[in-house]
Order: C-alpha cells, then structure tokens, then sequence
C-alpha cells in the first residue's frame, strides 16, 4: 500500500469539508417549521441554538438529514443529490476496503476524492445560497440592510440548481 502525502492532504480536506457540509444541512433543517420536524421523529427537536453549541451533540446520520431535506423541500430530490451520499458514505464506511485494500491506483482514488470534494463544495454553496435568500427576504422584511457582499456566488448555485432540477 503505497499512498503519497498529497492524498493524504486530500482526504483530509475532504473529511472536513464533508462535516461542515453536515452542520449546514442541520443548520437547514433547524430553520424547518414544526410541521415539517414532525414529520420526521429523528429530527424534532433539531434546534439552530444547538446546532451552533458545539457542547450539544445530535446523532443524526447524513443519510436522515438529507431524507428529510428531500422530501421537505423537494428541489434536492435529484440524482446527483443521491449519489452524494452514496460517494460520502463509501468514503467514510469503506474507502479503505473498496479502494485501498483492492489497489486501485492512486489516479482513480484522486479521481473519487476529487469528485466528492467537487459535489459537497457544490453543494454547500447550494445551501450557503438558501441561507443568503432567506437573509435578503428577512431584511427586506424588516426594512433593514445587509451586508451580503462576497455571497452572491452561493445564491447564484442555488438558482442554477432550481432551474436545473426544474427542467424538463
């Protein structure tokens, strides 16, 4: 087993950049309204407060979080949202067995790595995007401002991704 320093930099990168990913999603989903966390028993009590309280700890899998992103707001109901998990749950469960153990090359493990990394960081801007809508939609609300500069690529991904998803 032969695995260079720069994959392990990779596979680093990507394990953080996954966990952030997760909290983003849970942030997401603290914003639900009862309704919608009653549908879905594991995430009920899912509080935003607890979400950023890094001393509060929620067990919900990824796989329970997107679920109830899916059938809650059904825009991520897509394909490529799927195989995210599926790409997330290989790396974290059986990276090491499917493609380590088996000798697959170091070019067809950057090659995964890479993808992974490109869906979640996709992704997070989608999620980053919604937050940016929402906080427009709350100041406007409010008579306010706010200081969104540097965002507008996040809420860009998230209006691609609608369009996308509700295209024929």
């Amino acid at each position: 087993m032969n695995i260079l320093e720069n994959e392990f930099a990779a596979y680093g990168k990507t394990l953080v950049k996954i966990q952030y990913f997760e909290i983003i999603l849970k942030i997401c989903i603290s914003l639900f309204d009862a309704e919608a966390k009653a549908r879905h028993s594991s995430i009920k009590n899912l509080k935003i407060e607890d979400v950023l309280n890094l001393s509060v700890s929620y067990k919900q899998t990824l796989g329970t979080l997107m679920a109830a992103i899916r059938k809650e707001i059904p825009v991520f109901d897509t394909d490529e949202f799927s195989k995210l998990l599926v790409m997330r749950n290989t790396f974290v469960h059986n990276f090491h067995k499917e493609y380590i153990s088996r000798g697959v090359d170091e070019k067809e493990r950057m090659a995964f790595i890479e993808e992974l990394f490109e869906l979640i960081t996709r992704y997070t801007e989608i999620f980053t995007g919604l937050f940016v809508h929402l906080a427009r939609h709350i100041a406007k609300e409010k008579n306010g401002t706010l200081n969104l500069a540097g965002l507008e690529v996040s809420e860009d991904e998230l209006l691609k991704h609608i369009v996308k998803s509700i295209s024929p």
